[in-house]
């Protein structure tokens, strides 16, 4: 079993591990006039974090569809503390690139950390 003070300092040593700043950015969406959804985002919310190619070390491209086109999407593996507060509608912008949230991991019994699984715009 681990002690509240041991989770404490175990938290303590991944968030000093964060050499990264991300804003989280996030979504809202309101009304054109004409019935359809316009998405915009806003944030303020800075916090630490650390950037790795989804693949480990070297950049992951799988292929998305858009429209006739191929498009590769660079996929990255974005950590944070472990109360970072980011959903999978919110981007993320870290070192002037904007990254987009596709998922969180799943609540665990000890957390330590939340990754998020980003694309690249």
């Amino acid at each position: 079993m681990v002690s509240a003070a041991q989770l404490t300092q175990m938290r303590a040593d991944v968030t000093s591990s964060l050499t990264d700043t991300a804003t989280i950015q996030t979504r809202s969406l309101s009304n054109d006039g004409a019935g359809n959804a316009v998405e915009s985002y806003s944030g303020s919310t800075t916090i630490a974090c650390r950037l790795r190619f989804a693949s480990g070390g070297k950049p992951s491209y799988p292929k998305q569809r858009s429209g006739d086109q191929s498009q590769p999407q660079q996929l990255w593996i974005v950590t944070l503390p472990y109360n970072a507060s980011v959903s999978e509608t919110d981007r993320l912008t870290i070192n002037g690139e904007t990254y987009e949230v596709v998922t969180a991991n799943e609540e665990r019994s000890i957390e330590l950390c939340k990754r998020v699984l980003c694309k690249r715009m």
